[in-house]
């Protein structure tokens, strides 16, 4: 509904027409980039790092087709992308201006997609980790975002369920549990794999470069639980390869979903198709990415102890320890068998 308004008050100002909402998404996209990174060069100190892992968000697929549409995946990235810098300036300086900066933007994208919530918890938890004095300011600082986004969500799917009763299944909480009793276990490794593969295309270009630590600790006694995770892993990741790409925004050999009636309808791919020695290399290039992300997600996590106790400081854990819940929940909502699409994995990228 945020993404209403911010349309419509621009037609207000313009005049309504297709070509000014893609323009506001390509000025959004922008924003969302821009931010990117400027996280990206704060958090690492590092600009050449920051404007590579930059370019090859500006650069990926999805990315690039969903901003020059409406849709809500540019709105949500962007809104969310912002509440966490501003999260992180406020885990560094404390200070409650940047913290209601924050839950401001982060109600905006929860009321463009409701999974944003998972944000405003992630910070919750992380910001009482370490605290130096648990007293009255610490817990308004900690819940104050997650109470207002709370509150939010609940008066927004109250309006809905009272103005469009239809939408029910796009919003109840309910109806999500009761289709996770029936179908969760065996869509579960189905969505690991296309996550994964699809993931491992998109970050390959970044992944590749980590190739030589992953050769010199991958045998270490350290990591090799996140081996043998890796390796569980990679049954999932060959269980979708026949499906990859997976549709709807990024095809076999085109952008945006095929909505021209032979192929929607008839199913005749009119479409222009990679050959099958090209299908194999780009499927192989994805299993070889979704393998390296899997194995360095779960030796950060086996090793989160360490990576967190260097020598950073505990407001920079803190903001360690944030980042890597969002990743978790997020990407847990992902294997859920309700409402997938290609699209929605732009968060993960970043």
């Amino acid at each position: 509904v945020s993404q209403i308004f911010i349309g419509s008050f621009f037609c207000k100002l313009f005049g309504f027409s297709f070509t000014l909402l893609r323009i506001l998404t390509c000025f959004v996209g922008l924003i969302g980039i821009l931010m990117s990174y400027k996280i990206l060069k704060d958090f690492t100190e590092n600009k050449k790092l920051a404007l590579f892992i930059t370019l090859l968000i500006l650069g990926n697929p999805l990315y690039f087709s969903l901003s020059n549409t409406f849709m809500t995946d540019i709105y949500f990235y962007t809104f969310s992308i912002t509440s966490i810098y501003f999260f992180y300036c406020g885990f560094r300086s404390e200070k409650m201006l940047q913290i209601i900066f924050a839950t401001i933007f982060i109600i905006i994208a929860i009321l463009i997609r409701q999974i944003g919530i998972i944000i405003p918890i992630s910070f919750a938890i992380a910001y009482f980790y370490k605290s130096q004095f648990m007293n009255k300011s610490t817990l308004i600082k900690a819940l104050l975002p997650l109470f207002f986004s709370g509150i939010s969500l609940f008066l927004f799917n109250n309006w809905l369920s009272a103005s469009y009763k239809h939408m029910v299944s796009y919003f109840s909480i309910e109806h999500i549990f009761s289709n996770l009793q029936v179908r969760v276990f065996s869509h579960i490794f189905y969505r690991i794999g296309t996550t994964g593969m699809t993931l491992g295309l998109f970050l390959f270009p970044f992944l590749i470069l980590l190739v030589p630590r992953f050769l010199k600790n991958f045998m270490k006694k350290e990591n090799r639980l996140s081996l043998i995770c890796t390796i569980l892993f990679t049954i999932p990741l060959a269980r979708a390869w026949t499906n990859t790409p997976l549709g709807n925004i990024f095809y076999n050999f085109g952008l945006g979903p095929k909505l021209v009636r032979d192929v929607y309808l008839l199913n005749i791919n009119s479409s222009p198709v990679l050959t099958d020695f090209l299908l194999i290399l780009f499927r192989t290039i994805c299993f070889t990415g979704g393998v390296l992300l899997f194995y360095h997600l779960f030796s950060y996590l086996f090793n989160f102890h360490k990576f967190i106790k260097d020598k950073s400081s505990y407001k920079i854990q803190k903001f360690k320890l944030f980042s890597i819940i969002i990743i978790i929940l997020l990407f847990g909502t992902f294997v859920i068998p309700v409402f997938f699409f290609d699209r929605y994995l732009i968060q993960l990228i970043f």
